[in-house]
């Protein structure tokens, strides 16, 4: 690898900082927030699906937009 493309050495704690950070983060939203009381429900476009456990039955829809729950998908 070139290293121009390369950050310094200077940034090294900065980068431990934030990966620490986010470790902490994401340990923290594990053990005192459980899957299932986190819903990410968000409109994503589908090629081919149905919303059978939606708001629409069982139909199938093509080329449409759907609302899901992409966290526990």
């Amino acid at each position: 690898m070139e290293t121009k493309f390369l950050l310094s050495n200077k940034f090294k704690p900065v980068g431990w900082l934030l990966f620490i950070g986010s470790a902490l983060v994401w340990a923290y939203s594990v053990l005192f927030y459980p899957a299932d009381t986190v819903q990410l429900r968000t409109k994503v476009f589908v090629i081919y699906g149905n919303d059978a456990f939606g708001k629409g039955g069982s139909e199938s829809k093509y080329f449409s937009f759907l609302e899901t729950d992409i966290f526990l998908q």
